[in-house]
Formats: C-alpha cells, sequence, structure tokens
C-alpha cells in the first residue's frame, strides 16, 4: 500500500506538474503575440541628417518690429503750442512725445496733465532752465530734485519722472554725477544715437535741434542717416 500509495501520489504529482507547464506554455505563447503585436504597432522614430558643416544664417533684431531705425520726437521750454497742436497732432496719429518742462514756467499744470493723459511723457528741464554747468553742485542739486518733485506732485499719472534734459544742451561730469541721482537718462548732446546703447550711455543722450525757420530738407538729411545706420534719432522742437 505505501508502494502503490507512493506510485499514485507520484502520478498525481506528475500530472499536475504538466498541466501547470501546459498552463505556462499557454500563456507564454499568448502573451509573447500580444507582446509581439504592441512592439509592432509601436512607430520608428524618424531622423533627419543634419551636416554641422553648413552655415546657419541668423539676425538681430535692432528695433521692434524690425523697423529700420529708432524715432522720438521731444519739445522743449513748455509752450503753448506744446499742449494746443504738438501733442494733439501726436495723439491723431497714434504718436508720443517727450515735453521737456521747466516747471517754474508752468501756468496751468491742468494743460499738462492732459498731455500726460493722452499717452506723452512728461520730462524734466530743470525748475528755472539755467546753465546748470556754472550752478554750485547743491544748487544743481535742488534743480534737479525740484523739478521732478514737482511734475510727480503735479501730474501723478504721469507716473516716475525718468528723463532729464539739460537746458541749453550744457552738462558736465559733476552735472551727470547729480543727474544719476534722480534719473535714468540725460540729453545734453548733438547727434545720432548708436542701436546698441548701454545703461551708461543713456546719460549721453544726442539730439537734433530743429529751429526756426524749419528745414525739411535738412531733417530729411538726418532721417535718412539714421536709417543708414539702423540708429536711434531724437528730434526735439521749441515752437
Amino acid at each position: 500500500m505505501n508502494e502503490l500509495f507512493v506510485s499514485t501520489k507520484y502520478k498525481m504529482v506528475n500530472y499536475s506538474i504538466h498541466k501547470i507547464a501546459f498552463v505556462l506554455l499557454l500563456f507564454y505563447t499568448v502573451f509573447s503575440l500580444n507582446c509581439n503585436k504592441k512592439i509592432a504597432t509601436i512607430p520608428q522614430k524618424q531622423y533627419i541628417a543634419y551636416d554641422t558643416h553648413a552655415p546657419i544664417s541668423a539676425s538681430i533684431c535692432l528695433w521692434k518690429g524690425n523697423k529700420r531705425a529708432a524715432y522720438t520726437i521731444a519739445f522743449d521750454d513748455i509752450r503753448s503750442s506744446h499742449y494746443l497742436i504738438s501733442a494733439p497732432e501726436l495723439s491723431r496719429r497714434n504718436m508720443v512725445g517727450t515735453f521737456n518742462l521747466n516747471t517754474a514756467n508752468v501756468l496751468d499744470w491742468n494743460h499738462w496733465r492732459a498731455v500726460a493723459e493722452e499717452g506723452h511723457e512728461l520730462a524734466s528741464h530743470t525748475v528755472h532752465h539755467v546753465n546748470l554747468t556754472k550752478l554750485s553742485d547743491d544748487s544743481i542739486r535742488w534743480e534737479l530734485q525740484k523739478s521732478k518733485q514737482i511734475i510727480e506732485t503735479m501730474v501723478p499719472q504721469n507716473g516716475p519722472v525718468l528723463s532729464f534734459t539739460n537746458p541749453y544742451g550744457k552738462g558736465s561730469e559733476c552735472v551727470k554725477s547729480i543727474v544719476k541721482q534722480y534719473y535714468l537718462s540725460e540729453r545734453d548732446y548733438w547727434g545720432i544715437n548708436d542701436s546698441s546703447m548701454t545703461p551708461e550711455q543713456l546719460y549721453n543722450i544726442k539730439g537734433v535741434g530743429v529751429y526756426p525757420p524749419f528745414d525739411e530738407a535738412k531733417l530729411k538729411e538726418k532721417l535718412e542717416l539714421a536709417l543708414k545706420k539702423r540708429a536711434w534719432i531724437l528730434v526735439y522742437f521749441h515752437t
């Protein structure tokens, strides 16, 4: 009985092993087919040949919209024609201007509030329009700080006053060192500005003055030069 039992037990175990092996073989076959099917449906990566020696062309956009040059229009010395004619005509053309104010000569701030509300910039031109190179450091500082303070107080919609223009176009290293304490730019030279000015060079902004009797041909020459150099031209008027 022990021998039969053992024999019978062995056969049963042997049968079970074969059954399990069959199931594993079936599972493996099905799984392999499914895996092969999945692998077959995976899209192959596409590679594009590239010649590393081929030249690459690139260009730098100097001005917004890839324009050839930049143009700024400014007005000095708070003439009535500035808020009666210049600002409205600029707004009608979707243009903005910079109006440099010597604040002691402002008679009615409402005019300049209206100019600022149209999106134009109000900038400092000192309080009394004096030659700063002939003043003491304390007097220079007062003219610069007071002008900025008055404009920001009387025309808050203009925001911080960031630009300064020297009266008579006269500046110096002493004046510049004080200007840097209150403003981000200074105009006191004549000419056309380079397209790649550094923050430091913004304290050496050049301008092209246009005075009566107005010579359009002469101004056109300057504009064409700015286009040729892909530069920045700042044209300023008084009347």
